[in-house]
């Protein structure tokens, strides 16, 4: 998410944020600056001395006292305190099966009514004019500029943004380099809740394996393992490399626990051997490889079989030792790189994003059917057992679906795609008659249904009410049916324009803006 200050000045001052499940980031840059890198912000409070390039994403609020608040580092380890609130912007997808303590759900790849919440919420903290990109697309922004790569015209590769909560993957192929680098969508984004939270909660689960139930309800609260899981999120989660002499001292200070030799752990102190370390890790890096492996294959069946060229690591688990390992070991032939600062990738790229010297994103790939529902002439071979109406023009119509966007069409930046209505009115419509309210609706089936649904996922993707109260009557033309009866058709487009990350909605009528539109998302 971007925010540049001063619309109208010639050097504008851009505002990244990265707001991530665990940890957030900010970025900033100048809008004239030749160099074109961004600056990330690593002074936090209570993390002085560190100077990390992203803060934890935690808020406490004392319910005795209300004037007490901290937020990030100064948290604390209070088990009342507010984390994973991103997880509640979107409770659509399911959590995944080692995740069994995680209470809300996050989506693999965002709704567009998790997006338009996200741009309420910054419009709300006085954030404006607001812009939302892509994650991957703003980790591919900042990896092409940073990388010493050599990148060609039809070179394709993957992003894989692997942070805290999800993993999100896109795949580009560059169109042109000169005079800067155009890429496009190649294959429509994925992901999944495999991100390194997982990694927590499974060592909270072999701690509590190893000291048993009893101890494990002392323990677990206590500033001990505070002090562990500090450790293992900061230094074994970072640097594990599964080489045959990788053992980390977990320390549990002041915690008491009785002693267990046979399983390495003595005096407060857990010698975690590499398997210990391997068990926690292995499941979540297998996810991630299969992630990236859909989109591998994606990309090669867009390629005519050819693999792509590069495959980067960016995000916080992203910068992990162990999975780049794993990544090199199954793809061989395609050259895997960790940009430099790749957990302060998203934050970066997205500050690139309003700058004119950046790598251009030319199009998308969608990842879902987006269309409305109409009334259609009804079809006996393609409609039989549909419910049927008669309408003012004597035809007999049923319910069908109009897809305009299908899941892997290319989505070119600014684009307008129109979705045409007709009204019918009674001769003796008013102004209170002219609001009209409608449903775009998305679904992942593929092929994308022929009918409504009530199934699976197809479902609303907004309401949509739009207002032609003050449209000129000009437009409204008058008809009249077999019977005599009078009746006036009103035509408009609702026109879909596709900006960054967002959907803009606005009304034509023989290509003019008319009226006005309001969209209400469904989760």
């Amino acid at each position: 998410m971007t925010s540049a200050s001063s619309p109208g000045s010639a050097n504008r001052l851009i505002i990244a944020l990265d707001f991530g499940t665990t940890y957030s980031g900010i970025a900033y840059a100048f809008s004239n600056d030749k160099v074109g890198l961004p600056v990330s912000i690593d002074n936090w409070p209570g993390e002085e001395g560190r100077r990390p390039v992203k803060i934890p994403t935690l808020a406490y609020y004392d319910s005795s006292d209300s004037s007490k608040f901290s937020w990030g580092a100064k948290a604390g380890a209070s088990a009342s305190r507010v984390a994973a609130v991103k997880l509640l912007l979107d409770p659509s997808q399911p959590r995944p099966k080692y995740l069994p303590d995680l209470d809300a759900e996050v989506p693999a790849v965002w709704s567009d009514a998790a997006k338009n919440a996200t741009l309420q919420a910054a419009e709300l903290a006085g954030l404006n004019p607001v812009h939302l990109i892509k994650e991957p697309e703003a980790a591919a922004l900042w990896t092409t500029k940073q990388l010493d790569i050599a990148l060609l015209p039809d070179d394709a590769f993957v992003v894989c943004d692997a942070g805290g909560g999800t993993v999100d993957l896109i795949s580009y192929q560059v169109e042109e380099t000169l005079p800067h680098i155009r890429v496009k969508e190649l294959v429509p984004g994925t992901g999944g809740l495999a991100g390194s939270l997982g990694l927590n909660q499974r060592f909270d689960d072999a701690v509590r394996r190893l000291v048993g139930k009893e101890q494990w309800r002392v323990l677990q609260s206590s500033k001990g393992y505070n002090y562990a899981a500090k450790y293992f999120d900061r230094d074994v989660k970072r640097n594990f490399m599964n080489r045959e002499d990788d053992e980390y001292f977990v320390s549990f200070p002041m915690a008491k626990l009785r002693n267990d030799p046979d399983r390495g752990l003595e005096s407060n102190c857990w010698a975690m051997a590499r398997e210990d370390t391997k068990v926690i890790f292995d499941p979540i890096i297998q996810e991630v490889l299969s992630l990236i492996e859909g989109q591998v294959e994606g990309a090669k069946a867009k390629l005519g079989g050819k693999s792509p060229k590069y495959i980067f690591l960016v995000g916080g688990f992203g910068a992990s030792l162990y999975l780049l390992q794993r990544v090199v070991e199954k793809y061989p032939d395609i050259q895997v790189l960790q940009p430099p600062e790749a957990w302060a990738a998203i934050a970066k790229g997205a500050a690139l994003y309003k700058m004119s010297n950046r790598a251009i994103v030319t199009s998308s790939s969608a990842t879902r059917h987006y269309g409305v529902s109409t009334w259609g002439l009804y079809d006996e071979s393609r409609d039989r057992g549909q419910p049927t109406l008669p309408f003012k023009d004597d035809t007999i119509r049923t319910e069908i679906m109009q897809w305009y966007i299908n899941i892997g069409d290319d989505l070119l930046r600014h684009r307008q795609i129109k979705f045409p209505f007709c009204r019918k009115l009674d001769e003796g419509y008013t102004s209170d008659g002219l609001r009209f309210t409608d449903h775009l609706y998305e679904c992942e089936n593929d092929p994308a249904p022929v009918h409504p649904l009530k199934v699976g996922t197809f479902r609303i993707n907004c309401t949509i009410t739009s207002d032609f109260s003050g449209a000129p009557r000009d437009k409204f033309v008058k008809k009249t049916n077999k019977c005599g009866q009078v009746y006036y058709e009103l035509s408009y487009d609702l026109v879909l324009t596709l900006d960054g990350a967002l959907m803009k909605l606005s009304l034509e009528m023989d290509g003019q803006s008319y009226g006005s539109v309001e969209a209400k998302y469904h989760i």
